[in-house]
């Protein structure tokens, strides 16, 4: 990774103070909102009605009695759509960069990933500043709201995970320079692939969609076979010495990437099934399991 890159992940880093045990303690205290009274004073929301009603799973965030919040909560989760679609756009021009060996979009890749690393801090501070400002002025949350902040700072980090797997993608266009260096056709058909998944998890997020969650989960597997097969052949061609050394580890270092994008994918979907019906879903023995709660497991 470039010194920006190491910049901008330890920004990151240094900006992310919310670790889990701190989203985990204010769910507890926001669930806990709803048994305790209303406080008074001069405050954001009206004092006469402080609870805040979701919308039944599939449906979408609107205004109920506390228009402040839900607003706050769309405006964010809209925020949210858009690092999704930028992140989109990242991982095309980071594919195009190798296959056109182009340093040009190699660059413009890594500049993109910069702007992704702001939005991605200014976007956990506004979610938990949503969830103490709730909290502070006596919001009753119920556990759907909670979820939809919870998940909204996951998934966050699962798209700034995406997006730095696609500069290191772009990184590695150097390797792929000689006109005598092509691609392998399974490398296209992988690239494509993931772009698809991508734009499939962005639509899941954006309009809560179950069905679109669960077809994410499904290419799980067909994308970690092309990433074996591609591996595999790597290193046959290298001990045939069809490849140097370089070229091979630049071919690798593509297809773990692509991979890990379609895991980070694979995270979203989970969190979109979790906050739209409160279930939990494993990858267990090549397989994935069926939706279930937590007592249920």
């Amino acid at each position: 990774m470039t010194t920006s890159s190491q910049s901008s992940a330890q920004l990151h880093r240094g900006a992310s103070a919310a670790p889990r045990r701190l989203f985990l303690r204010l769910e507890r205290l926001a669930i806990a909102a709803q048994r305790t009274p209303a406080r008074t004073g001069r405050d954001r929301w009206p004092a006469r009605d402080r609870r805040v009603s979701c919308p039944a799973p599939g449906g979408p965030l609107v205004p109920a009695s506390e228009p402040a919040f839900n607003s706050r909560l769309a405006d964010l989760k809209l925020k949210l759509v858009e690092q999704g679609r930028a992140v989109q756009a990242l991982i095309e021009r980071a594919v195009e960069s190798v296959f056109e060996k182009s340093r040009e979009k190699a660059a413009r890749t890594v500049e993109g990933d910069r702007a992704i690393d702001r939005m991605d801090i200014e976007i956990e501070r506004e979610a938990v500043q949503l969830l103490i400002d709730a909290m502070a002025q006596g919001v009753r949350m119920n556990e759907h709201a909670v979820r939809t902040v919870l998940t909204i700072v996951k998934v966050n980090n699962e798209f700034e995970r995406i997006a730095d797997c696609a500069v290191n993608i772009a990184e590695r266009v150097g390797s792929f320079l000689d006109p005598a260096a092509t691609l392998p056709p399974k490398f296209r058909v992988m690239a494509n692939s993931v772009a698809g998944i991508m734009q499939a998890t962005n639509t899941a997020f954006a309009s809560m969609d179950l069905a679109a969650a669960q077809l994410v989960l499904s290419t799980d597997d067909a994308t970690e076979a092309f990433k074996d097969a591609i591996l595999k052949d790597t290193e046959q061609q290298l001990a045939r010495g069809e490849h140097g050394v370089e070229y091979a580890i630049a071919l690798r270092t593509v297809a773990v990437n692509l991979g890990r994008m379609s895991d980070h994918c694979t995270n979203v979907a989970e969190q979109v099934i979790y906050v739209e019906s409160g279930k939990i879903v494993r990858h267990q023995d090549d397989r994935w399991t069926k939706p279930a709660r937590v007592e249920e497991l």
